[in-house]
């Protein structure tokens, strides 16, 4: 996953949101949440507030 993965993911939990209420916009509840759900796709691929990759290694050195 990317980033752009993951603009067009919350895009379109946006549009279920909006389609399954019938509204034309979202609640302030509806944004946090989503605003939520960005973040934690940002430390599941390793992003930081930066919006930098970090580099995870787990402590495992690479191979020479």
């Amino acid at each position: 996953m990317d980033e752009a993965n993951k603009d067009a993911l919350i895009s379109e939990v946006w549009a279920i949101i909006l389609d399954e209420t019938g509204k034309d916009i979202l609640s302030d509840k509806a944004k946090a949440k989503l605003d939520r759900l960005e973040d934690m796709l940002d430390n599941a691929m390793g992003i930081n507030e930066n919006g930098i990759k970090r580099h995870v290694t787990y402590g495992l050195l690479t191979s020479q």
